[in-house]
């Protein structure tokens, strides 16, 4: 029986330190997810900034009678949201 006990000792030990290594891992990766999160808001939001900086570009040139700058900003359909705007949706 004492063989066999340390046996199962051994193998349970060996499967706490897994759960434990396990554990790091997904706390790591959790973390991994929340820093691109934040990336992807960051940078989503700087990419809206810059599309609405180029229409209000493109309109003050047409105010002052001058070819725009910026193409296919959007779809031609409608001018970017204003962060305000944005602000407003959520």
């Amino acid at each position: 029986m004492g063989i066999r006990t340390g046996e199962l000792e051994e193998g349970n030990n060996k499967l706490q330190r897994e759960v434990a290594e396990r554990k790091k891992t997904q706390a790591e990766l959790q973390q991994n997810v929340v820093q691109l999160e934040r990336f992807n808001r960051l940078a989503t939001g700087r990419e809206l900034r810059m599309a609405e900086i180029k229409y209000e570009v493109n309109d003050l040139l047409a105010q002052l009678g001058r070819a725009q700058k910026y193409k296919d900003i959007t779809d031609g359909s409608e001018a970017p949201l204003t962060a305000e705007q944005r602000s407003d949706r959520r």
